[in-house]
C-alpha cells in the first residue's frame, strides 16, 4: 500500500496501492465552489490503484456547466467528498488531496485554470501554470505517462 485516507468521521476509508500520477491545483470557478475556497488540490491516480477499505461510499453524478459529468464518491454521514472519476470513466481518477492521511509528499506539480483564480492567490514561479488545462503528454513525468498509456 502506498497511502491511505478517508473522510472526516472515519466511516469511509480508502487505500492507494501505487504512487500517484500527478498533482495539480485547479483554480476554476467549479472547483472554487466545490472546495469552498480559492482552489482545489487534485491528485490523479490510476483507477485500478484506488480501493475502498471495507466500506461503500455515497455515490452521485455531478453534471457541470461545461457538459462534463463526474461520478463523485464521499461519505453520507459527514458529507466529505473523497474522490471521483469522469463519466464515462477513463484509466485515471481524482483523489482530493486533503483526504489523504499524510499529504506531506504530494507537492503540487502545476496550476490550472489560472484565468479564473482569485486575484490574491500567488502562483510560484517554479511551477508550470496554465490559463486552462494542459496536455499531460507535455507536462506529466514520463513514468506516469508510461503507466497510463502502457508504453
Amino acid at each position: 500500500m502506498y497511502k491511505s485516507g478517508g473522510c472526516n468521521c472515519g466511516s469511509v476509508r480508502y487505500k492507494l496501492l501505487a504512487e500517484p500520477l500527478f498533482t495539480h491545483i485547479c483554480h476554476c470557478k467549479e472547483c472554487q465552489r466545490d472546495s469552498g475556497g480559492a482552489f482545489n488540490v487534485s491528485t490523479l491516480v490510476l483507477v485500478d490503484d484506488f480501493k475502498f477499505d471495507n466500506c461503500t461510499p455515497d455515490t452521485h453524478i455531478v453534471s457541470r456547466p461545461s457538459g462534463n459529468e463526474y461520478e463523485v464518491w464521499g461519505c453520507d454521514k459527514c458529507g466529505c467528498t473523497l474522490a471521483g472519476l469522469s463519466v464515462p470513466p477513463t484509466k485515471q481518477m481524482v483523489v482530493l488531496q486533503g483526504t489523504f492521511d499524510d499529504t506531506s509528499d504530494l507537492d503540487p506539480q502545476a496550476h490550472i485554470w489560472t484565468k479564473e483564480k482569485q486575484n490574491w492567490v500567488k502562483i510560484p514561479d517554479n511551477l508550470p501554470s496554465f490559463e486552462e488545462y494542459y496536455d499531460p503528454v507535455q507536462v506529466w513525468p514520463k513514468s506516469s505517462l508510461n503507466r497510463v498509456y502502457d508504453t
